[in-house]
This record gives structure tokens, sequence and C-alpha cells, in this order.
């Protein structure tokens, strides 16, 4: 099935950094890092969309786009969070950063001429993948870890909803 990219993932991408920047910003007095129950919190999720941009999208899509079928390989993306020191830094200095490098990335998605991103490469543990098939992801991707985030962020609150626990829906 060949999927080419949707343009509306355009401004989805363009949102997230002002998305993450939101979540820390209105629980500004709250712990931003993860929840007992969350394996990542706001800082982590934002540390991580930042962090895999150029090895999971950029990189990626240029490959696909500019050479015959290239071999992907998997990442481990928690690893590289934790080796890459993401977590020492200010959440601030991340958010700083991913509103830049996303704007300098948006730029660079625009000028792909769109009949490129049918264009495909191989994944070593997903096979064929075309361009577009990768771009799209990137926009899903983050909105995963902005709802993820967000949970845990619910994950802090729970313990101040007293009796109105009762009315906690699970969408």
């Amino acid at each position: 099935m060949e999927t080419h990219f949707d343009e509306r993932n355009l401004q989805l991408l363009a949102a997230m950094p002002a998305a993450f920047r939101s979540l820390a910003v209105e629980f500004e007095a709250s712990p931003v890092s993860a929840a007992p129950r969350s394996p990542w919190g706001v800082k982590e999720c934002a540390a991580h969309v930042l962090d895999v941009a150029e090895i999971a999208f950029v990189s990626r899509i240029g490959r696909i786009v500019n050479e015959d079928d290239p071999y992907i390989r998997s990442i481990d993306p928690p690893a590289r969070v934790e080796a890459e020191g993401y977590l020492l830094r200010p959440l601030e200095s991340l958010l700083d950063e991913l509103d830049e490098r996303r704007a300098r990335d948006l730029d660079w998605l625009r000028s792909i001429p769109r009949e490129s991103f049918a264009r495909t490469g191989t994944h070593d543990e997903a096979g064929t993948l075309s361009a577009g098939d990768i771009a799209n992801y990137w926009a899903f991707h983050d909105l995963t870890h902005l709802r993820q985030a967000a949970k845990a962020l619910q994950d802090v609150l729970m313990s101040r909803l007293g009796n109105t626990r009762l009315f906690i829906e699970e969408v």
C-alpha cells in the first residue's frame, strides 16, 4: 500500500512544541517528571521527541528521499535519552530547543517534493516504509507522547481528587 504524506500533519507537527510547553507551564508547581504510575512525564516525553527528531524522522526521510532503498536500523529511545543527558537539562531548555528544531524541520519537510514521499526504504523490523509513512508517523508519534505526558500529569492529580474519582472516564 502506497502512502503519501498528509499535509495536515504539518499543522500537528507545528503545534507539538507549544502543546508540551503548555503542559509544563500549567503544572509548573507540580512535578513534571514521571509520576509513580507513568514511565515518562512531560520532561521525559519532550526530551524523547526532541532526541528522535533527527535520527528517527529527518535522517530516515532524507535517506529514503535521496538513496535507493536504504536500510534503516532500529534505535533504543530510552537508552538514547539517557546517554545524551537530556534529563540533566532544565525542561525549559529542552522546550526551547524543541521549538527551534521543529521550525527548521518543518521548513525542511515542506521543501521535499511531494512525489518523493512515495519513495521507500527497508527497516530492520518493520520492513518496507515510504518517506510518507515516516512523515505521517512523526505526527502520530508526537501525539502519542503528548498523551503520555498528559497521563503522567493525571497520575499526579489522582491523589487530589477525593470522591470525584468516581467520575473518572477512561478514554
